[in-house]
């Protein structure tokens, strides 16, 4: 079963996460280490995540930015402090963009990967393929000379 369709997605920068990096990041029995909208308490302060991992001894929050909601001055600033509340909490934070979701799909795995490797439960557990012993990458790559990997639309 894909990412997208286990887990679930709000929207369809969500669905790009789960389908075009969380999933070809790790191997499918880490899905279930995924939480949707994941509530963090941080003093007076309550969040949602977009999406936590929960290791053994990490928390990752993975926050999910479209330039429309993110772009203002507000929202910049309230971002930063959200982040810090949210590290202080114990989260490691990985902030991905639409557009970094869009053009820079194999480096968002790569950035995922390398973070959860500081959990001892998730960091061994990356997708492998016959293309890794080819590439040295962990997932399969789009052409750089073909632009951005085209995203599917939500089924």
């Amino acid at each position: 079963m894909r990412a997208d369709q286990l887990i679930g997605a709000d929207s369809f920068l969500e669905y790009a996460f789960l389908r075009w990096v969380l999933q070809p990041a790790v191997v499918p029995a880490l899905l279930a280490y995924v939480v949707a909208q994941y509530e963090v308490v941080s003093g007076e302060r309550r969040y949602r995540v977009d999406y936590a991992i929960v290791g053994a001894t990490r928390t990752f929050a993975v926050e999910l930015d479209g330039f429309a909601f993110h772009s203002s001055r507000q929202a910049f600033t309230y971002d930063r402090l959200r982040q810090n509340d949210l590290q202080a909490a114990g989260l490691i934070v990985a902030r991905f963009s639409y557009d970094a979701v869009r053009a820079e799909t194999a480096r968002c795995v790569r950035q995922l990967q390398e973070l959860l490797r500081a959990d001892p439960l998730l960091g061994g557990k990356r997708q492998n393929s016959a293309h890794a012993a080819v590439t040295g990458l962990d997932f399969p790559t789009w052409p750089v000379d073909r632009g951005p990997a085209p995203l599917p639309t939500p089924a």
